[in-house]
C-alpha cells in the first residue's frame, strides 16, 4: 500500500489508499500526508472528512496528554480516569474501548485478565469504557466475566458519551496506555 500510494501522491486514489492506511498511521502522520496532496484536492470531501479525523487522532498521539473521561461504573459511581492514574500505587492505565456485543473485544477479555493478573502487583490497571447502549447486558457481562479493573459505561440511554469521539474511537477494541507523567 505505502509504495502504491506513494506513486499516487497527487491524486484522487491516492487520498483512498491514504483512507485505507489511516489505521496505521498516528494522527501526525496523516496530517502531514494529506498536506501534501495538491491544494485543490485536500478540498475533496474524502480527504476533508480524513482531515478532521487526523486532528482527532493526533490528540491521542504518543507523547501527548491524556484526556479525561468520566463516566459511571456499574454501581452508578463516577470514576474519572484521572483519579486511577493519579493513585499512588499506578504506574501505567490501559484504556480499554469495548463492548459486550463486539466478538473481537470479548476475545481480548483473556488477555486483559492475564496481563492485569502479571501485572497489577506492578502498578498496572485497566480503565474499561464500555460503548455498550444496554447497562444491564454490560453490568451482567462485567460482574459473570470476572473483570476486577475500573469499568465505566461511556453511553447514557440513546446518548454517546464525548469520551469515543474526544479519542477518535471509529472501531474496538482500541486501547491506550498511558502513565502519569
Amino acid at each position: 500500500n505505502r509504495e502504491c500510494f506513494a506513486a499516487n501522491g497527487d491524486n484522487l486514489f491516492g487520498a483512498v489508499l491514504l483512507n485505507d492506511m489511516q489505521y496505521d498511521l498516528t494522527g501526525a502522520e496523516l496530517l502531514e500526508k494529506i498536506a501534501a496532496f495538491p491544494q485543490p484536492l485536500q478540498q475533496a470531501e474524502m480527504l476533508v472528512k480524513l482531515h478532521e479525523q487526523a486532528l482527532k487522532k493526533s490528540k491521542t498521539d504518543p507523547g501527548q496528554p491524556y484526556i479525561n473521561i468520566i463516566q459511571c461504573n456499574p454501581e452508578r459511581e463516577i470514576v474519572s480516569l484521572s483519579s486511577v492514574l493519579e493513585r499512588p500505587e499506578v504506574s501505567y492505565v490501559l484504556v480499554d474501548f469495548w463492548a459486550s456485543w463486539c466478538g473481537p473485544c470479548m476475545g481480548e477479555v483473556p488477555y486483559l485478565k492475564q496481563a492485569y493478573a502479571a501485572y497489577h502487583d506492578r502498578g498496572f490497571e485497566i480503565y474499561g469504557v464500555s460503548l455498550d447502549n444496554d447497562q444491564a447486558r454490560w453490568k451482567h457481562y462485567v460482574s459473570t466475566h470476572d473483570m476486577p479493573w475500573t469499568n465505566v459505561i461511556a453511553v447514557e440511554g440513546d446518548k454517546s458519551s464525548p469520551a469515543a469521539e474526544q479519542y477518535g474511537i471509529r472501531t474496538i477494541p482500541t486501547n491506550f496506555l498511558l502513565s502519569p507523567e
